[in-house]
């Protein structure tokens, strides 16, 4: 009846379309595997998504709480900064219950179901069973299904979220935990569990974005200004949610966690799961290096600082997979105002390998230009700071009512144009025919005429929302830093440009003044991007404040600069650079505690003999 209302022509039902019967794999050996891996098409790219329950609601107070719920009625007003807050007429243990009476039906309990809910996302509707027959007066967000409530799953998450958060119970103690267990919605949930206070300085700083409704500003959504922020908010990766999430509910085998786990973080390179494979033999290895290997090997990236320099393979071995990837959780601040998790999960590196090294992958090494003019070069260090007048010039602008409003289909209102505007002739008037200039000039046209999706290159949106951060950086007087690849000479050309990170800045500042190689040591961003190629295809971006290590593990700069050396990662840095016409070139991360064990006791071999040589000759 549900799909007839909906006019839904087509059906998928997992049972029917899947070869599930023992028999079948005889006839069809490969059809369950190819059926597994295809779930995140099929449900990341359905029109609508149904979760059928059998644990009904029985009485009107139930469906009215509910209702109450999702429409968001016992919440205060929230703008999606601070912590949610109940009125004061809540019965907490009310909601409690109908969520608890709802959770109770088995159905959140199954693994297979988790990564349909999650990939089907705001496409999924619930149908709950109503056992009253007087349905002429539920609310009108129920729908008109006999005998049954249609509740859309992602409103259902957030408002679940938000009621753990709101009320005075901690998140860790039971009932909160059950249902947080089942029904997180990662947007909100990270973005408190991962808030930190701006003098604590443990993390990029990324400020809230305000709503239409503040007076001081005349668009849809704009920063908050510098001097009014109070809060950071970062975010990881979805890998250690999804994971939790995976691993608290039930499977009858144990291994489908590794394809729900792959379909639920919609990963490119899979692990083969067939029954010849080495990982389903027997004691060859553990479930959990086998997600971990899937993790890395699509390329998530690890916090590898020097607080990951002192990990030990018996420090490794005390850890659950879980703790593992929390403990080297990397955070990310986003340069847009939406989808952060959305934008996160396209942060990875490219085309990874695992290698006795550490992490293998592909990209394109800078060295930042030094803060102020070196003596006798032509080249100017950092020219990209609005002076008073460029400030002035932009106070002008904006009296104008629309200057921060954002023209629908475009990333950048007139206040940022103008700010780019200002860098672009900035960098034309010190470097002629500058390629940096060029690259944001084209991206300012292509902003302002945007041509039809078909024809817009992939990078484009990721370039523009660098671009916006950049401007809202420049309006804050944030260090901004000029860059050339690594190794090239001072005289070069800039072809990026970066923000620093905050409140830290850049951590490898001021760092190795004996360096091998000798230069100066200035910070050093790693960047990469993949075009996917396909509609199916995974893009990734990573851009990273990284410090380059020799094989013992020492800072290198100037002439030691090569492919294939090590990097340890510290902060994400938002910015654009121009590589065309350069090579990606490879370079190593080493995994902490896993490889940087293997590698300590090949430097400590080689030392010993070195020093057992020196003797002999002496």
């Amino acid at each position: 009846m549900f799909a007839q209302e909906k006019e839904i022509p087509k059906l998928w039902i997992d049972k029917e379309c899947i070869y599930q019967r023992k028999e079948d794999g005889v006839r069809y050996p490969d059809d369950h595997a190819h059926g597994v891996q295809i779930m995140d098409v099929v449900y990341g790219e359905s029109t609508l998504s149904l979760g059928i329950l059998s644990t009904p609601l029985t009485s009107r107070d139930e469906v009215d709480t509910l209702a109450a719920l999702l429409e968001r009625k016992i919440f205060t007003s929230w703008n999606g900064t601070d912590v949610p807050k109940l009125k004061s007429f809540v019965r907490i243990r009310d909601v409690q219950w109908v969520l608890l009476h709802i959770l109770s039906d088995p159905r959140w309990s199954r693994g297979w179901i988790f990564q349909e809910d999650h990939l089907a996302s705001n496409g999924m509707t619930l149908l709950i069973p109503y056992g009253n027959s007087n349905q002429a007066r539920l609310p009108n967000h129920f729908g008109t299904t006999p005998g049954q409530l249609q509740v859309k799953l992602a409103i259902f998450k957030q408002a679940a979220t938000m009621f753990c958060l709101a009320n005075s119970e901690s998140e860790e103690s039971w009932p909160n935990c059950e249902i947080l267990s089942k029904l997180k919605q990662y947007n909100i949930w990270n973005k408190r569990v991962y808030k930190t206070d701006a003098n604590q300085g443990n993390f990029d700083l990324v400020r809230p974005w305000r709503g239409e409704n503040h007076r001081s500003y005349g668009c849809a959504e704009t920063f908050i200004m510098r001097n009014e922020y109070t809060n950071i908010y970062v975010y990881p990766t979805m890998t250690t949610s999804v994971l939790d999430d995976i691993c608290s509910r039930s499977l009858e085998k144990e291994q489908d966690r590794i394809e729900i786990f792959a379909n639920a973080m919609r990963f490119s390179t899979r692990l083969n799961t067939t029954g010849g494979s080495p990982i389903m033999r027997t004691g060859e290895y553990s479930l959990s290096v086998a997600l971990l290997a899937l993790t890395l090997i699509n390329g998530e990236i690890l916090n590898t600082g020097e607080f990951a320099s002192s990990s030990t393979a018996d420090n490794v071995m005390k850890h659950t997979l879980q703790s593992y990837l929390e403990r080297y959780v990397f955070y990310y601040n986003v340069p847009s105002s939406k989808y952060q998790q959305s934008f996160i999960s396209k942060c990875c590196l490219k085309s990874p390998k695992i290698t006795v090294r550490g992490i293998e992958t592909m990209g394109y090494l800078f060295r930042l230009l030094p803060t102020h003019k070196p003596a006798g070069k032509r080249s100017w260090s950092n020219p990209v700071r609005l002076s008073n007048t460029d400030r002035a010039k932009l106070r002008m602008l904006s009296r104008n009512s629309c200057s921060r409003k954002v023209p629908e289909g475009q990333k950048l209102h007139l206040l940022a144009q103008k700010a780019i505007e200002i860098v672009i002739e900035k960098l034309d008037n010190i470097w002629r025919d500058n390629g940096l200039a060029w690259h944001l000039r084209r991206h300012l046209e292509l902003d302002r005429n945007p041509p039809p999706p078909d024809c817009r290159a992939k990078s484009t949106p990721m370039v523009l929302d660098m671009m916006s951060a950049i401007y809202q950086a420049l309006e804050d007087d944030r260090e901004i830093r000029l860059a050339r690849f690594a190794d090239d000479d001072d005289s070069t050309d800039p072809v990026g440009i970066f923000i620093a990170p905050e409140p830290n800045n850049w951590m490898v500042h001021n760092r190795g003044s004996n360096l091998v190689g000798g230069g100066a040591h200035c910070p050093t961003v790693f960047y990469s991007w993949n075009n996917p190629g396909s509609d199916h295809g995974r893009e990734s971006l990573a851009s990273l404040e990284v410090a380059p290590l020799d094989a013992q593990g020492r800072p290198i700069g100037g002439d030691a600069y090569h492919e294939g050396c090590f990097l340890r990662s510290y902060a994400w840095v938002n910015g654009v650079c121009d590589y065309r016409g350069r090579e990606m070139e490879k370079y190593v991360f080493p995994l902490p505690g896993i490889t940087e064990a293997a590698q300590a006791r090949s430097a400590g071999e080689s030392s010993r003999k070195r020093k057992r040589r020196q003797y002999e000759d002496a």
